[in-house]
């Protein structure tokens, strides 16, 4: 788990709450994001959290081997620009999947990352993703 906070994060920036005035290191939440380790080392990455960059520095994080993104709200995809770490480590673009909405947002937003992979003796000067459509179920309540 790399984040488990709201979209704000906790603390929330000027709040007075209990919580986010407390001392407990529990209530020092980054945003939503995990990684999923499976058999074989593969990791996938569920979310780039606007705090994704510290999040990878907190965990010894260099490399994923998917990622997927449950919806386009900035709190679950504006880390995408950090990736262009993960294309350095990887020295190859990054397959993101996704519902098709989701990825048409993901393109609107992050362009750039959908281009073909811009490099100069190594270095990835932005994200080089390869989007991947998938159906997305819907819990019903």
């Amino acid at each position: 788990m790399l984040g488990s906070g709201g979209s704000g994060g906790v603390p929330l920036i000027g709040c007075g709450c209990a919580v986010c005035h407390s001392t407990d290191p529990r209530n020092r939440r980054l945003r939503v994001s995990i990684v999923v380790e499976y058999a074989g080392g593969k990791r996938i990455l569920v979310d780039t959290s606007p705090d994704l960059r510290q999040q990878f520095l907190t965990q010894g994080l260099t490399s994923v081997d998917a990622v997927i993104l449950t919806h386009a709200h900035a709190d679950h995809m504006h880390g995408l620009d950090d990736l262009r770490s993960v294309n350095y480590h990887r020295n190859a673009p990054l397959e993101i999947w996704s519902d098709a909405a989701t990825l048409r947002e993901a393109r609107e937003r992050f362009g750039y990352a959908f281009a073909p992979p811009r490099t100069n003796a190594g270095i990835w000067y932005a994200p080089s993703l390869v989007a991947r459509e998938m159906e997305i179920g819907r819990a019903h309540v």
